[in-house]
């Protein structure tokens, strides 16, 4: 497995990250429902296996770009989390807004209570979870956002959401 802490990894995602990010001409969206002709599709999962693709291909980890492109077919990203966990990376459940999410779909607090119960997301296990950073009704409390590893002590990240200071406990 590369190390994921020597940094190369992630100084080569992060530039594939942007490039893609940057050059998207002629892809559209999976569920874009005009003319696709001469374009490609792509959603979050394909942008994801594209980028890790790369960076792997990159690295010379011929072997996980050989599983990537079994898996890829499918587009499924449950598959791909629960692959990634198994290479040793670590999934945090990540929700803006539990209780008020902005399309309302009450499948938010239901997995967010699945990923504390059982500290996992659709069987994928977790490591943490980062909760509550972008909250639709803003009001100034000591709890905006949440980051915790499951099984410690709550963290709770008492500056204003809109800095998203929790998110510094993740990179470290």
């Amino acid at each position: 497995m590369t190390d994921i802490t020597s940094g190369a990894l992630s100084d080569i995602g992060v530039k594939c990250m942007w490039d893609y990010f940057y050059h998207h001409d002629g892809e559209v969206g999976s569920e874009f429902r005009g003319d696709r002709k001469h374009r490609a599709v792509t959603n979050c999962v394909i942008y994801v296996y594209n980028v890790l693709s790369y960076i792997y291909s990159q690295l010379v980890r011929n072997d996980v770009v050989a599983d990537l492109k079994t898996m890829f077919p499918r587009q499924d990203g449950m598959q791909l989390a629960k692959y990634l966990v198994g290479q040793g990376w670590k999934a945090h459940y990540w929700n803006p807004d539990v209780y008020k999410p902005r399309d309302g779909d009450p499948e938010h607090k239901m997995s967010f209570l699945g990923a504390v119960n059982k500290g996992e997301y659709y069987d994928v296990g977790l490591s943490g979870l980062i909760v509550g950073y972008n909250k639709q009704e803003k009001f100034k409390t000591e709890h905006h956002g949440w980051f915790w590893p499951l099984g410690e002590d709550v963290k709770v990240s008492t500056e204003d959401p809109e800095n998203l200071a929790v998110f510094e406990d993740l990179k470290k």
